[in-house]
């Protein structure tokens, strides 16, 4: 494998990092787009902190798949003091692996940074981490997420947990109705799509898909959650909602936390999938002599076990 991986497998025109991305071109308005992002992330952050802390020990190693700087394992060091963990960036462009390292030095030894973008995953060792996660839209954009998915699972240990943020295809196939863009609607089914008339092309998930792929990299699905349930930004322009009273109500913090805690209550229940603009993936990698069958012995763990 070289160095220039990421042509076949790394990133297609990458345009954002931030979940929600491309929603100030919906109506909703650039203000209540950015208050919406914020409000995206702090659900997000809730459930993979919530699942980290019931899950593993407060000691534990990570690892994350970054399109850009590494907030999301800036935010886990925080949270969990004795954690420590590698960045894998999703690219092997020099600007990119600059700002990485940039980040991650602030950090000393708690975080490391793997050279040579995508083609480094092939490097790190099968059951290094506790948890491995790509929630930067790295899925959306890779030519192949199951190469992703197979070897992030790889290097999990049995017992750990594997996470991952995709876009939703319902609601890829949503707003491109609303623009009463049928030809991208039913582009969108095929599992390839935009979310906007001017986004570029992303691969679009259901929970039934990103579930298949996680089973067949060799991990068993715990949940897949749609993120944000209660507040998807173009319901609110049918409803007639004015983008300043959305703004007005997401940057209120009294009404912020009130608004996590109905988006808290409602992750888990039946059809939420459905409504929210990404979905949020959460699986185990089983435990040897679980039953689970030949979805453990991947190609990839055999090859580890031949090595």
């Amino acid at each position: 494998m070289t160095r220039d991986m990421h042509t076949t497998h790394g990133c297609c025109g990458m345009e954002s990092r931030m979940l929600g991305a491309n929603r100030g071109h919906d109506g909703v308005g650039d203000e209540a787009s950015v208050a919406y992002v914020d409000l995206s992330t702090k659900v997000v952050r809730s459930v993979v902190v919530g699942r980290t802390r019931a899950t593993l020990p407060s000691r534990f190693q990570f690892c994350e798949i970054a399109s850009g700087p590494p907030t999301w394992s800036v935010r886990l060091l925080e949270e969990f003091p004795e954690a420590n963990g590698v960045v894998v960036g999703a690219t092997d462009d020099p600007v990119e692996d600059a700002v990485t390292r940039r980040s991650a030095s602030v950090h000393g030894n708690r975080l490391q940074v793997v050279p040579f973008g995508l083609a480094g995953l092939k490097d790190l060792r099968c059951g290094t981490f506790d948890l491995t996660f790509a929630l930067d839209h790295v899925l959306d954009v890779v030519e192949d997420p199951r190469w992703i998915l197979d070897h992030i699972v790889r290097i999990t240990k049995p017992g750990g947990l594997v996470i991952s943020l995709v876009r939703n295809l319902c609601d890829a196939v949503s707003a491109s109705l609303a623009d009463a863009r049928v030809e991208e609607a039913e582009q969108a089914l095929t599992g390839k799509g935009k979310c906007i008339a001017t986004s570029a092309e992303l691969n679009l998930f259901t929970s039934r898909s990103i579930e298949e792929l996680v089973k067949a990299a060799g991990a068993r699905p715990c949940a897949t959650l749609g993120v944000p349930v209660a507040l998807p930004p173009r319901r609110l322009d049918v409803h007639g909602r004015r983008a300043s009273s959305v703004f007005e109500m997401l940057s209120n913090c009294e009404s912020l936390e009130r608004i996590l805690r109905i988006e808290r209550a409602l992750l888990d229940q039946r059809g939420g999938a459905l409504r929210g603009s990404h979905l949020l993936s959460i699986a185990v990698v089983p435990l040897r002599g679980e039953g689970w069958g030949d979805f453990w012995q991947t190609d990839l763990e055999r090859d580890c076990s031949r090595a």
